[in-house]
């Protein structure tokens, strides 16, 4: 173990060539710098909760709490924490992820990962290892996934290698991959290995300070985590493991336009599954076959400046299309952040509207739902109050389970620059 950290820390040439003008996909190589600050909030009334939010250079940690009743009884928790271990040759970011989440079931997770990068004479070397510890209902699991790639970054077109497992159930699922990169264009090649037939995937990317564009074409299984697919804003029930999902074709496309304060981004996709999961009776995950989707969303954030107005906008208007009944799936939703400061008074509006849509036995109606907040600041500290479901509609938004009347919270928010 020495002499391999050896190799992968000591360089005897020059320090490598300068990459400024080729925008890489992946990975981080460097540390950027970070605004140093703690931030400190909590809040109480019909919810209640509070976080904890401390940004060094190198150590970063979060803590969240909140007991809220939107349309059912919900407690959840996180946990971050990180410390960036920069050396001459390597770097190491070894973090500790936990969450809880506790509703009809008990959700518990603890994620201690490591990610590495090392530049060596004649490569980038870069990955990372983790282990998802669920305790789920008193039931105890855990999955393993990593990650190595290598860029030669010492010859032509930096041919690039990615070999990335996910170990479950005794088994394990990998995916081997295949890159170059051509100054601001990028071309990969990936397929699975090992338990599953060769499924080639191909992606194009176009990267450069203001344009990102891709275009994917995939076919084959999808290996993904149990924490890929765990979403606690919907009342599922996970199953320990989750099933893979296959694709007879998925055709993607997007782009992204960075303007600094203005920026635009269109997505759109079509996927024909052999095997999509989806929600099925009692909330309980399940697979259906023969299923093809259309999805398209616009997303727009724009900054604005009038005097001493500040006005930012977040906005994401998405269209779904399936030819079969994929639950909680609306064709039309819209969602947009709206936040205007002055002087001292700092207002937010969370928008949220989903088109009619198939629950798991019934049809659900049209909903609105806005949240909005109003704080008064004075140097490092905030008063606020914030309401959720302003308008008071009590619709159902799944199947049995309804919006809750409008509730109200005041609190207190300091943040301190280190």
């Amino acid at each position: 173990m020495i002499l391999l950290l050896f190799f992968l820390t000591a360089d005897t040439l020059p320090p490598l060539p300068d990459l400024s003008q080729i925008v890489f996909p992946e990975p981080p190589l460097w540390i950027e710098e970070k605004e140093q600050s703690i931030i400190v909030a909590g809040y109480a009334g019909n919810f209640y909760g509070g976080k904890c939010d401390l940004l060094l250079q190198n150590f970063n940690t979060f803590l969240s709490y909140d007991k809220k009743i939107d349309w059912d009884s919900v407690q959840s928790a996180k946990l971050t924490a990180s410390y960036s271990l920069p050396l001459t040759h390597f770097w190491l970011n070894p973090s500790i992820r936990g969450r809880l989440l506790l509703r009809n079931n008990e959700y518990y997770l603890l994620t201690p990962k490591l990610d590495f990068s090392s530049t060596t004479p004649w490569a980038i070397i870069f990955g990372n290892i983790y282990a998802d510890l669920w305790k789920i209902n008193q039931i105890n699991h855990a999955e393993e996934a990593a990650k190595i790639g290598i860029i030669f970054d010492r010859m032509v077109y930096l041919p690039h290698f990615e070999i990335a497992g996910i170990y479950t159930e005794e088994k394990l699922k990998s995916t081997l991959t295949g890159k170059l990169h051509i100054r601001n264009f990028h071309l990969a090649i990936s397929s699975p290995v090992f338990y599953s037939f060769p499924s080639p995937a191909l992606k194009m990317q176009y990267l450069d300070l203001n344009v990102k564009a891709d275009i994917g074409i995939r076919s084959g299984v999808v290996y993904k985590t149990l924490a890929d697919y765990f979403n606690q804003e919907i009342p599922l029930n996970y199953s320990i493991p989750m099933p893979d999902e296959s694709l007879r074709i998925s055709v993607s496309f997007n782009f992204k336009l960075d303007l600094q304060q203005h920026r635009f981004g269109i997505g759109c996709s079509y996927e024909n599954w052999y095997d999509r999961l989806l929600t099925g009776d009692d909330f309980e995950i399940t697979t259906i076959q023969d299923v093809q989707e259309v999805n398209a969303v616009f997303n727009a954030m724009n900054n604005l400046a009038f005097g001493d107005i500040n006005l930012s906008n977040i906005i994401s208007v998405a269209y779904n299309w399936a030819n079969s009944n994929i639950p909680f799936l609306p064709r039309y939703a819209v969602y947009d952040t709206i936040s205007i400061e002055y002087t001292f008074v700092d207002v937010m509006l969370d928008l949220e509207y989903l088109h009619e849509r198939n629950g798991i036995n019934s049809e659900l109606p049209a909903v609105v739902i806005i949240n909005p907040t109003v704080g008064l600041k004075h140097k490092f500290v905030k008063l606020f109050m914030s309401i959720r479901n302003l308008t008071g509609d009590r619709k159902e938004i799944y199947d049995d389970y309804f919006l809750n009347n409008r509730q109200l919270a005041g609190g207190l928010k300091f943040k301190f620059s280190l």
